[in-house]
């Protein structure tokens, strides 16, 4: 593996990583009850993406396309 190919998959994991954060976490977004625990289930029926997700999307999107 060449070190710009190297750089390029970190860049892929942490846009996704970014992305699946915010789509995991949406579920306790506007949540009163604030869960300090990493003991949760990642995704259920109430996860959804946000417009986090999308300005991610279309910021990176901006930045590659110019």
């Amino acid at each position: 593996m060449t070190k710009e190919n190297y750089y390029v998959i970190r860049k892929e994991n942490a846009m996704l990583g970014t992305i699946l954060g915010d789509i995991i976490g949406s579920r306790f977004e506007f949540s009163s009850n604030r869960i300090k625990t990493e003991d949760f289930e990642t995704f259920t029926k109430d996860c959804c993406f946000t417009d986090d997700t999308v300005l991610t999307i279309a910021t990176a999107d901006a930045i590659l396309h110019n």
